[in-house]
């Protein structure tokens, strides 16, 4: 099955013309009109891509990480409001000899006041030490950066290092 077989409503027209020739009674041309077939193909692919959730903003994986990461924007600039959901891999990929600790935090505006999200703290300090967690379905202002921030305690000092994954998805635009 190919991937343009996926829409359920309408099947992959590939044998059908895309166009038809519409002649007069003289036989002249008269111009070209759309298969059927393939009208409801295109109206069911725009439909299950203006329902689809998409990843928006950048792409965030950093590794071989020993320190803090300050605030930084995710959204890849100005979203518009509307919904969205975020989800997170965050491992330990080598430990420190004695300790550490590691927890990210996400904040973004909603009504006009900031909103945050506290993810747990990693703390096993082994390469099986690891978080993973979505925010699920938050509203976010018009313009409103989504940042992503991770405290990092280690002992020794900077031995520890980490990995992060962050996928931030859209699922409805109310502007």
């Amino acid at each position: 099955m190919s991937g343009l077989q996926l829409l359920n409503d309408a099947p992959y027209p590939q044998n059908d013309p895309l166009t038809l020739v519409q002649k007069n009674h003289k036989g002249d041309l008269e111009g070209f009109l759309n298969e059927q077939q393939w009208g409801q193909w295109f109206l069911a692919l725009q439909n299950n891509v203006n329902v689809a959730p998409a990843r928006v903003g950048e792409t965030f994986n950093l590794s071989a990480q020993n320190g803090a990461i300050v605030a930084t924007d995710i959204g890849g600039g100005i979203l518009p409001a509307g919904v969205y959901v975020l989800s997170y891999w965050l491992r330990v990929t080598v430990p420190a000899g004695i300790s550490s600790s590691l927890q990210v935090t996400f904040t973004w505006t909603t009504g006009g006041f900031s909103q945050a999200f506290v993810g747990v703290v990693v703390n096993g300090n082994t390469q099986q030490s690891y978080a993973s967690e979505s925010v699920p379905a938050f509203r976010i202002d018009a313009g409103s950066p989504i940042t992503v921030a991770v405290a990092y305690a280690s002992n020794p000092a900077a031995q520890a290092q980490f990995e992060i994954d962050v996928i931030l998805q859209r699922l409805q635009v109310t502007e």
